[in-house]
């Protein structure tokens, strides 16, 4: 039996259709869009410590589905967490988690992140490698030039 929940070949070939089918429907919208590049979130949080990894893997869908589209992206740095930020995050009026025990992962593996970065992520349609780094440096340099 095959660890991704698929029992034969004929299985796993009728995924990667679907896969191939969604990947030409997300490009045709981008071309309809006429988009050049799109600056999206990187992940939920910020640096987390080592043991927080496996309890945040949905957050992965952040990066995974243009992993998923074979399209390049890359991850900049805009700000830094600051003071305000991590009481923010722990005021439940602001930041609620409820009874959402990834929520809840997500605030105490984010909780002594003063001065770390947050990032966007450049993202561009496949074999466009060059556009995305060139994204990449023109958000870089915003950023660097208007310091929050």
């Amino acid at each position: 039996m095959c660890r991704i929940g698929m029992n034969s070949i004929p299985e796993l070939r009728y995924m990667q259709e679907q896969t191939d089918d969604y990947a030409r429907e997300w490009y045709e919208q981008w071309n309809n869009l006429n988009l050049d590049a799109m600056i999206c979130p990187s992940f939920p949080v910020t640096q987390v410590p080592h043991s927080y990894p496996s309890k945040l893997g949905a957050c992965a869908v952040y990066t995974g589905l243009f992993n998923m589209l074979d399209c390049p992206a890359g991850i900049v740095p805009v700000d830094k967490i600051t003071e305000k930020d991590i009481q923010d995050l722990n005021n439940e009026n602001i930041f609620p988690t409820g009874y959402n025990l990834i929520l809840k992962d997500m605030r105490d593996g984010c909780s002594k992140d003063k001065g770390l970065p947050v990032s966007v992520q450049v993202v561009t349609l496949p074999f466009r490698e060059e556009l995305c780094l060139h994204v990449m440096q023109l958000v870089e340099n915003l950023a660097s030039k208007h310091p929050h």
